[in-house]
């Protein structure tokens, strides 16, 4: 809620909270892709991290931190003891390699 004064300083730290949030998943989404792991897992729903990992060619306990984090963020579900891509999340992002769109911000910078 904002007053006449402007935003309150619960307002200020929440739209903080929210914008540091978003950057966390973006990067997540980037890494996750660079990785294999969105592909991965579309094709191989069920894979354990230790799976997952000797498939990326990937440190386990990171796969695993990655994982757990796309679980978060609801990317990702578990399926016994493995990770398949949450019902809400799209095969389109998953299986993409690059937009076009990402080719051209890179080449910018």
């Amino acid at each position: 809620m904002t007053s006449d004064n402007g935003p309150t300083l619960a307002d200020q730290v929440t739209r903080l909270y929210d914008i540091i949030g978003g950057y966390h998943a973006t990067n997540l989404l980037e890494i996750g892709r660079e990785l294999g792991v969105w592909t991965t897992l579309t094709r191989s729903p069920g894979l354990s991290s230790q799976i997952l990992a000797m498939r990326l060619k990937t440190d386990t306990f990171y796969t695993d931190v990655l994982c757990r984090t796309a679980l978060a963020f609801g990317l990702l579900d578990r399926e016994g003891n493995g990770w398949r891509m949450a019902r809400t999340s799209t095969r389109s992002w998953a299986t993409r390699t690059r937009p076009s769109t990402w080719r051209a911000r890179r080449r910018c910078t």
